[in-house]
């Protein structure tokens, strides 16, 4: 009698590559050959299986740890905090599948309780202004602030106008200062000898509408229309001769110190000393520094002033004072008071009293070089002139009681061009 054993299925065969390298699949199979099934013997299940498992597990993307939690995002009431995680734990590969999940959670979070909000409110509105103008048409205004109670918490601000402006005319007649523009170009003389006009405006007046401020008029031609036929018999063509330039000496006291300078400056030509909104000075040089002609206008009116100052003035020519004092005329405006002397020999020169900042001309840039400059004393033999945040050297003068630059360049520096001030339509 034999014995019936049931048959035994073969060892199972290697695993197969795994099918991906992260979140695939490998395989392995056995057969139903140990020992092979015999006749009448029991015999496998099956002649052959097989099973399967994932792999490449450990290749595929993670997440790295998570972060701390954040702070709250609302310092009261309800708020989020915030946590991370970066999939890089490792990092997926190009094309690859990535991490699975979520990089960033949320919570709610609650420190405490949030004040009240409260919305602003307007104040009460002040009373009218007064009117913007002293004379003619203007405006008043009357302003609230948002205040009552000023927004907190969060809380809206005020809707709607903060100020509220109403026109307002006064009967009074103006006499306007303020000038908006700039001169006109000067039209020509209204006689080619023997004494004529001319007139420059400025804005839009014509004609009799311009106010005092709005027009200039000045003598033009005076010479007499005997001597000029004469000359021009004499000759077809008038000859002009160049202008003569110089160097003036322009003289400085710069916190009690004497300071000479030297500029080039066209001789027998105007320049433009003082130039306000209610009066203009132009003066005509000499080669020492002086003056030989000084010429104030303001308003419809103007003067002149030469070689010596003993003949009658007027006491004013428009809103200029005139002052005269023997051989001393003071010339009182608005923003400038000035003193013009007699000098040694025909000339005149003139000294600044006050000037105000918004003065331009040649005197009003003199006496903003005193005003933003600063002496710094070597010993008493050598001085430093401080201007603009630059340094110069000066060196007493050998022959003048002064001191002087040690480069004559530098006047042009401090002075700057002269030619600005030259009344080149005159």
């Amino acid at each position: 009698y034999q014995r019936r054993v049931p048959i035994m299925a073969g060892d199972w065969t290697d695993w197969t590559p795994c099918s991906a390298d992260c979140e695939g699949t490998r395989t392995r199979s056995r057969f139903c050959n140990n020992p092979p099934p015999a006749p009448g013997y029991p015999s496998c299940a099956r002649n052959m299986e097989s099973e399967s498992e994932e792999c490449g597990a450990e290749q595929c993307p993670g997440f790295s740890e998570w972060s701390e939690w954040d702070e709250c995002s609302k310092d009261c009431g309800y708020g989020t905090r915030t946590r991370n995680r970066n999939c890089d734990s490792p990092p997926p590969e190009t094309g690859g599948p990535q991490c699975e999940g979520l990089s960033v959670e949320n919570k709610i979070c609650y420190l405490k309780k949030c004040p009240q909000r409260i919305d602003g409110n307007w104040s009460v509105w002040s009373g009218w202004s007064d009117c913007s103008v002293p004379c003619g048409t203007g405006t008043k205004r009357k302003s609230r602030t948002c205040t009552n109670p000023v927004p907190s918490n969060g809380g809206g601000t005020c809707e709607g106008p903060g100020h509220e402006e109403i026109s307002c005319v006064l009967k009074a007649v103006c006499k306007r200062k303020t000038v908006l523009e700039n001169w006109n170009s000067w039209s020509e003389c209204s006689a080619e000898c023997g004494g004529g006009t001319k007139r420059r405006t400025r804005g839009s007046c014509v004609g009799q509408q311009c106010s005092e401020d709005e027009v200039q008029i000045r003598d033009c031609n005076t010479m007499d229309c005997a001597r000029k036929k004469k000359k021009r018999l004499r000759s077809a063509s008038l000859t002009i001769s160049e202008p003569i330039i110089s160097d003036v000496p322009i003289d400085l006291d710069i916190h009690g110190v004497n300071l000479c300078l030297s500029a080039k400056m066209v001789l027998k030509k105007l320049y433009t000393l003082v130039d306000t909104d209610s009066a203009q000075i132009y003066g005509t040089l000499r080669k020492d520094g002086t003056y030989s002609s000084l010429t104030i206008y303001s308003g419809l009116s103007s003067v002149t002033l030469k070689n010596k100052l003993n003949h009658p003035l007027p006491s004013s020519v428009g809103s200029v004072t005139i002052k005269q004092k023997n051989s001393r005329v003071v010339l009182i405006g608005d923003m400038f008071k000035l003193n013009v002397v007699q000098s040694d020999g025909e000339g005149f020169r003139v000294e600044i009293v006050r000037i105000d900042d918004e003065v331009t001309g040649f005197l009003g840039v003199l006496k903003a070089i005193n005003d933003s400059s600063q002496i710094v004393d070597k010993s008493g033999k050598k001085k430093i002139l401080r201007f603009k945040n630059v340094n110069y050297l000066l060196t007493r003068s050998k022959t003048k009681s002064c001191y002087e630059l040690i480069n004559d360049k530098y006047s042009a520096r401090i002075l700057g061009s002269t030619d600005k001030f030259l009344e080149n339509d005159y």
